[in-house]
């Protein structure tokens, strides 16, 4: 990530800027994550039997609720606020001064999140839901 400048801030800053600075490469980087999990996420659906860890896949809900959609627009402000996600940032520990500034955030907005945001905006999970994944955007310290 740090040969290919994904590291630094101004970088992805420069990428969500559409003015003169505009720099498009990060499509590339996307597209290319999304083809491979396209395609490795079915591979690993259609022929594991089970998880490595589990002893089943849990199941998934189909239906969209409050965390599913809160959780990707606040990361995607802290993205595009900081210029890092999660990954480079925490390289960054190593490389730049701010870089512990922002793990700590990190963890703290986690914390946040699951604790005190998701409890208030989401009801109580129905018996029948228990064990289904319900949030995969947000990391549950």
């Amino acid at each position: 990530m740090c040969i290919r400048d994904r590291c630094n801030p101004h970088k992805i800053i420069n990428f969500l800027a559409l003015d003169k600075d505009w720099d498009p490469s990060l499509i590339f980087v996307m597209a290319s994550a999304l083809g491979i999990n396209l395609i490795t996420f079915q591979l690993i659906l259609r022929n594991m039997e089970k998880p490595f860890f589990l002893g089943k896949f849990p199941e998934i809900k189909q239906e969209f609720d409050v965390p599913v959609i809160v959780g990707p627009i606040i990361f995607g402000i802290g993205w595009g606020i900081s210029g890092l996600c999660p990954g480079p940032g925490m390289l960054n520990l190593f490389i730049l001064p701010q870089g512990f500034a922002f793990i700590i955030s990190l963890a703290l907005g986690n914390v946040i999140a699951s604790k005190i945001i998701i409890p208030m905006l989401t009801p109580p999970a129905k018996e029948q839901d228990q064990g289904k994944i319900l949030n995969l955007s947000l990391i549950h310290i």
